[in-house]
């Protein structure tokens, strides 16, 4: 990567942006060859992660009712993963109902849905 902002020059200057992966790597070479540039996280990974941690959050719900000898619950939790992983404007109403009774019995998978909704928004 480095041999791309030294072919570059002095126009690493002029970048103001730059979009990578989060890799510590990445952010040192950017931080040397362009001081001025903004670094930001990919929305390729933005999504990944960010879907990455909701379906932990559902696992670990999904792990206590379980647990705790709820499996009607646990089993109303397991299918709720697709309609926390879509847009709102592309939601069946079976998976609207789904988003409406979570927040009703699962604040905590729910929050953890508002927070995607957020890091998107």
């Amino acid at each position: 990567m480095s041999g791309f902002f030294k072919a570059l020059g002095r126009r690493c200057r002029r970048i103001t942006h730059v979009s990578a992966d989060g890799a510590w790597w990445i952010t040192n070479v950017v931080r040397f060859y362009c001081p001025a540039a903004v670094i930001g996280l990919d929305p390729f990974h933005a999504v990944a992660w960010t879907t990455k941690a909701l379906d932990e959050v559902r696992r670990e719900v999904w792990n206590d009712a379980r647990r705790a000898g709820d499996h009607l619950h646990a089993r109303q939790l397991k299918r709720t993963r697709y309609a926390l992983w879509k847009n709102a404007e592309n939601l069946t109403d079976k998976q609207a109902d789904k988003l409406a009774w979570l927040e009703r019995v699962n604040l905590p998978l729910f929050r953890a849905h508002l927070l995607k909704l957020k890091t998107f928004a």
